[in-house]
């Protein structure tokens, strides 16, 4: 299981977050990193409250499978089979 008290495994989950667009989630994150960590954590935060009340909330699905959202179906298909 996941120990919610693991600084670090916290830190890589907000930045998976971050890279896939998943404001709400990355933001949860960031707030319980924010009193242990220096201030690139508090701008993280500060961007993924921005991206969250602009309505940013959806996630990249492009971004997961590293793929341009402009990618040809085969591209898509390989990315999805490297997961």
């Amino acid at each position: 299981t996941f120990d919610d008290t693991y600084i670090r495994a916290l830190q890589r989950r907000a930045d998976a977050y971050l890279s896939m667009g998943d404001w709400p989630m990355a933001m949860n994150d960031l707030e319980e990193l924010a009193p242990y960590m220096g201030e690139d954590c508090a701008a993280k935060l500060r961007e993924a409250r921005r991206k969250v009340k602009n309505g940013s909330t959806s996630c990249e699905h492009y971004a997961v499978l590293g793929v341009s959202s402009r990618a040809q179906r085969s591209e898509i298909i390989k990315a999805y089979k490297n997961l």
